[in-house]
């Protein structure tokens, strides 16, 4: 049982090794394995106003928006210019209280 337990924690410490070995991470961003590992990531511009130095523009990589120059077309974030239809709220019709002839208490209908 020992050896056993012992086999489990050695293939379980190789096989995080061997999952972390692939990992790339540039400027503490983890980017995960890339197709071709010679190029380099995809930069893309993001449409806010400029406020970087002369060369640089705002760009966006792995979620964080900083001034770089782009390697890729324009950020586009497709739930931002979606249109949205406005909806008609109609409430339902309240219970109306009913009280019949000859009997005790209010009915709701």
């Amino acid at each position: 049982m020992r050896v056993l337990t012992f086999i489990a924690a050695v293939a379980a410490l190789s096989l995080a090794g061997s999952i972390a070995a692939r990992a790339e991470v540039v400027n503490d961003i983890w980017v995960g394995p890339s197709p071709d590992p010679t190029q380099p990531p995809l930069i893309q511009s993001y449409p806010i106003s400029n406020l970087c130095p002369a060369p640089r523009q705002p760009v966006i990589l792995g979620g964080v928006i900083w001034c770089d120059i782009p390697t890729a077309g324009a950020y586009y974030d497709p739930q931002a210019h979606s249109p949205r239809k406005a909806r008609l709220h109609r409430a339902a019709p309240l219970p109306r209280p009913w009280t019949p002839e000859g009997e005790k208490g209010v009915i709701w209908r």
